[in-house]
């Protein structure tokens, strides 16, 4: 059976169209070229095996030192990358510092927006009241001037200088919720 084309349950005999092929082709043994070299294998590998002419202490330093050499550019960019990690987390944890910060100030913020909110609620309820009690020290200074010149009409009090405290000046005696225009003298 074919891995590539399994057959299909309904046709369990081959089709009588196909043909079969035998492979033809002959392999001769494996000729690696000598630049290709199996895992491990070092660059020297062939004068390692003759040492006659003395040639190997000079290749293993050579091969040595260039180990060597790379490790330590290896070492220099794991050192690099290692510093690069560090300097990423200091970062990363100043910046929660920060956030952790910029919630706190969040917070603040929140509570001093809502005390805000409740000082000019209060300061509206007051003002209301400061126009409620003015409006009536204004009703309360028509009515005495009324009665003042009642009681000066009915010949109980003679006219004298007029009292500062109750001179007022009489716009609109109808609607008690205007408000006062000002005394004589302010104008």
């Amino acid at each position: 059976v074919d891995p590539l084309n399994p057959s299909s349950p309904a046709f369990e005999s081959e089709p009588k169209d196909v043909i079969k092929v035998e492979d033809t082709v002959e392999y001769e043994d494996e000729i690696v070229p000598a630049s290709v070299h199996e895992v491990g294998e070092s660059s020297t590998a062939p004068f390692l095996r003759e040492d006659s002419d003395g040639l190997l202490p000079g290749l293993m330093r050579r091969d040595i030192n260039s180990l060597f050499s790379w490790m330590t550019s290896l070492l220099r960019r794991l050192c690099g990358q290692r510093t690069g990690v560090e300097e990423g987390t200091t970062a990363m944890e100043n910046l929660v510092k920060k956030l952790s910060n910029a919630e706190e100030e969040k917070a603040k913020c929140k509570k001093l927006k809502k005390e805000l909110e409740e000082a000019r609620s209060s300061n509206i309820l007051l003002r209301m009241r400061n126009e409620r009690v003015e409006r009536g020290i204004y009703w309360t200074r028509v009515r005495a001037h009324v009665f003042y010149r009642e009681m000066i009409s009915r010949g109980f009090v003679f006219e004298e200088r007029p009292n500062e405290a109750i001179d007022v000046l009489v716009e609109d005696e109808k609607s008690p919720s205007t408000k006062p225009q000002g005394f004589p003298r302010d104008s």
